[in-house]
């Protein structure tokens, strides 16, 4: 939106064309306005402050005589302005004397004041109960259309009960996502006010309804959908502050496994948060304010599509009968939740190839001097395994071993992968489970957990 829609969506104050400030100072206002509210050490607009020192004058002199029903209404416009100072509401006798003013100039007046109530929306403004109270008190004894319109609104939605409003608004989009604009709209809720602190509240609201309904599996795709596109518009989510809600809304039901989803919704959600929040590995400030439960179901998710990611990158050049039995096998490890880490690391080949990219999301490192293969290193508890796209050992090194390779380094050497390990095993005799029963039987020796043949047989 241009400096000056933006002022022509804003209250009387700015609507007149010789008031207008310039158009730096209303981006700068502007800029205070918007989801993530930065700080102003601007000054104020012109015609704000020219407003702000005619209170504070007649304040000093007592003397109102040259307020005017137009000067009243911008004052309510202007009421809880955080970046002003002194904020008008803190004037002494302030809220008294606009109710007063306001009730003189008509309930044509009260609108403006109701537009400052939605926008500002913080009980703990001054004045902010006592001018709720006077709403209300308005909305239930005139015959003004648009007085008639809040009132019905307010009681759809409590809109002038601050400790109800928000959670009411946010059940009514939960059951009928899919007409979020319509309803805000109806309800006079505009993109100023959602993006201010009643928006914050409804969103954060909104959010607990779905994480509810996902981990009641109440739901259908297309409800899914639709409440998705009211947390992200497709380029952003719709408040980048509330992003720690948004991880624990959409990852803390999947915190006793991934059946309340199918695979295709858990995609989504998985490239959603890896788009907007980012992997908890890498970018870990990203994550300081969403659940450890939420944090440990990404990187679960992670792991497992790391290793779906490094079959399907050995599937599409894979000429030997053991990916299948290997892809079981691991699978099978992750499923017990053993796997705490994963890495894949490829070939300038590798690359470089188109499908290889698209079949890969996640972050990867590169070899140095390997051209065609690629590895994946898991981290199982203390162990560390190597395994490779092309036939080769099968290494598990013991941790802190002087030569255990660590995770996602930037890039390795294909020797530091075979490096001698504490265990190696040839990928023998796939279909019969040999190796894979050996495998079985030293991490049970090391790690004192025993997978049995049916959790790893390739179905």
């Amino acid at each position: 939106m241009t400096a000056r829609a933006y002022a022509a969506s804003l209250p009387d104050v700015f609507r007149r064309r010789s008031r207008l400030p310039t158009e730096a100072a209303i981006s700068v206002l502007a800029r205070k306005w918007t989801i993530e509210s930065p700080a102003i050490t601007d000054v104020a607009p012109d015609r704000i402050r020219v407003l702000l020192t005619k209170l504070l004058a007649a304040h000093r002199v007592d003397d109102w005589s040259s307020f005017r029903r137009r000067d009243w209404r911008q004052v309510a416009a202007i009421l809880w302005m955080e970046p002003l100072d002194p904020l008008p509401a803190r004037i002494p006798g302030m809220i008294e004397r606009l109710i007063a003013a306001l009730d003189r100039a008509g309930r044509r007046a009260w609108p403006t004041l109701i537009h400052a109530y939605l926008r500002s929306f913080n009980p703990s403004l001054p004045g902010f109960n006592r001018v709720i109270g006077s709403i209300r008190d308005r909305l239930g004894d005139v015959d003004h259309p648009e007085l008639r319109i809040w009132q019905a609104r307010d009681q759809r939605a409590a809109l002038f009960s601050p400790d109800l409003a928000a959670a009411k608004i946010a059940s009514m989009l939960a059951e009928t996502p899919e007409h979020a604009d319509a309803l805000l709209a109806d309800l006079g809720l505009d993109a100023m006010v959602l993006g201010h602190n009643l928006g914050r509240a409804i969103h954060r609201n909104f959010l607990g309804q779905v994480r509810d309904r996902l981990a009641r599996t109440n739901y259908t795709r297309d409800w899914f959908d639709a409440a998705l596109a009211c947390i992200d518009d497709g380029k952003s989510l719709i408040h980048p502050t509330l992003r720690g809600d948004v991880t624990c809304a959409l990852l803390d039901p999947f915190a006793n496994g991934d059946s309340v989803a199918p695979p295709d919704i858990r995609a989504t959600i998985r490239k959603l948060i890896l788009d907007r929040v980012g992997d908890p590995r890498f970018e870990p400030d990203n994550w300081h304010a969403a659940s450890e439960t939420a944090r440990s179901v990404m990187r679960r998710w992670l792991v497992g599509e790391t290793i779906e990611a490094f079959f399907r990158l050995i599937n599409q050049t894979a000429e030997h009968d053991s990916w299948p039995y290997r892809r079981a096998f691991w699978l099978a490890v992750h499923r017990r939740g053993l796997v705490s880490d994963a890495c894949i690391v490829l070939g300038r080949k590798a690359r470089e190839n188109r499908s290889t990219r698209r079949s890969i999301e996640m972050r990867t490192s590169e070899f140095r001097d390997s051209e065609a293969q690629a590895a994946l290193i898991l981290k199982i508890r203390t162990l560390t395994v190597t395994e490779w796209t092309e036939v080769g050992k099968l290494r598990i090194w013991l941790e802190n071993s002087r030569n255990t390779p660590a995770l996602h380094r930037p890039d390795y050497t294909a020797d530091e992968l075979r490096d001698v390990a504490q265990f190696e095993f040839i990928h023998r005799n796939s279909s019969r489970y040999s190796w894979q029963n050996n495998v079985a039987d030293t991490m049970a020796a090391v790690l004192g957990v025993r997978l049995t043949q049916s959790e790893y047989q390739v179905r």
